[in-house]
């Protein structure tokens, strides 16, 4: 099956930038808010299970850069013409609002960041440097080099790493094996949500790469192959909210012809803040 990637065509024409409408349930989506709410509540729970502190402004820092990472991802995207989802349709048309609040949130987050330790500043330094390589290759070479990396595993693990940030640079090896756990678990959902909105989107601006559409075709034996390192490497705070989690994305995918495309990614991304029932503990 080959799909065109340029001049999409769909049976009746789209409603204009102008005339789109959105409900209030994806506000968290279109805004880019769902993943930093991710990235926070993993990197406090990772911080507790692993008994690294913690601060307000650290957490802070942390929902701020994959704001930016996610802003930045969907600006390039409507710069490159890839208007394909409710979420850059509103960022094409609030642009210059995204530009302006991502300079906002940069200061902030350097203001906010200036206390950490050396270590932190370092592993910020480098994971911002495989960010930037990451961007390149999405954005720049595009789908000449699309086919032979799976962008959904690349993001899983930038963002497993982002979310983890003060634990892992404070106690090391330690964490390694949870942290992994955790990218997994975000490749799944990545997997699944990016080959639903491309089976039910009808205009259609990319194949999804075949690592992607394996998982996502097999996603009840990835999950289960998931689930069960899961049980035997990670702790057990960790290893309970990834299975829930695990169960949940289950439980959406058995019932996802009846969801609409950006309501199953938002379900979808719900699913991965089981760490809340744990953090008061």
């Amino acid at each position: 099956m080959q799909v065109a990637l340029t001049s999409p065509r769909c049976d009746e024409p789209a409603p204009s930038r102008s005339e789109r409408t959105f409900p209030l349930w994806i506000y968290p989506q279109i805004l880019s808010l769902d993943a930093p709410a991710i990235a926070v509540v993993w990197e406090w729970f990772f911080a507790k299970c692993f008994h690294v502190p913690t601060s307000p402004a650290m957490l802070f820092a942390t929902a701020a850069c994959v704001w930016m990472i996610y802003a930045a991802d969907h600006l390039l995207d409507v710069r490159n013409g890839a208007i394909y989802s409710a979420r850059h349709a509103f960022v094409a048309r609030h642009s210059r609002t995204f530009v302006t609040a991502a300079i906002v949130v940069f200061a902030a987050a350097t203001a906010a960041a200036w206390q950490f330790p050396l270590e932190m500043w370092i592993g910020a330094l480098q994971l911002t440097g495989v960010v930037g390589v990451y961007l390149g290759f999405v954005h720049l070479l595009g789908e000449r080099t699309r086919r032979y990396w799976p962008k959904e595993f690349a993001i899983s693990a930038i963002f497993a790493a982002g979310s983890s940030l003060a634990t892992w640079t404070s106690v090391a090896l330690r964490v390694l094996p949870a942290v992994l756990l955790f990218a997994g678990l975000c490749a799944l959902n990545c997997c699944v949500v990016d080959y639903w909105e491309w089976q039910t989107n009808r205009v259609l601006l990319r194949y999804p790469q075949s690592m992607t559409r394996i998982v996502a075709r097999h996603f009840v034996a990835t999950s289960t192959m998931v689930a069960a390192a899961t049980y035997a490497f990670a702790p057990t705070d960790v290893a309970l909210a990834i299975l829930l989690s695990l169960l949940l994305l289950l439980v959406l995918y058995a019932r996802r012809s009846d969801l609409a495309p950006e309501l199953f990614r938002l379900l979808a991304d719900a699913a991965l803040l089981t760490p809340t029932l744990f953090l008061w503990r």
